[in-house]
């Protein structure tokens, strides 16, 4: 999978999502139309306070083979909404993206 990897170098496909979090999509060269499966995901880290970086996964047919709790059902592709709250395996981080804005989850990981 690795190698048909592709960064979409794209400004309209960076998404800002308020609160120092941003969203870089990308997909697959071998595509065609490409499909968005997942982005990076760039956010305050929630312990040392520098910047961390995450890769999520979106629940696509592409990403079948990757495990159910690393995937995330986007609810609303024109107003980037995610089905479940996402979670930094890096740092811990916390939240969710709703209306394609950041919203900070309210347990100890803010």
């Amino acid at each position: 999978m690795g190698s048909g990897l592709k960064l979409v170098d794209a400004p309209s496909l960076q998404l800002d999502l308020g609160q120092g979090h941003t969203l870089q999509l990308f997909g697959f060269t071998f595509m065609s139309p490409e499909e968005i499966v997942g982005g990076l995901w760039r956010h305050p880290d929630s312990l040392q306070g520098f910047e961390c970086t995450a890769v999520i996964y979106f629940d696509v047919p592409t990403t079948e083979s990757i495990h159910e709790d690393r995937k995330y059902l986007v609810r609303d592709w024109d107003h980037l909404t995610m089905g479940k709250r996402i979670t930094c395996y890096h740092c811990g981080h916390v939240g969710y993206i709703k209306k394609g804005l950041w919203e900070p989850w309210g347990g100890k990981h803010e």
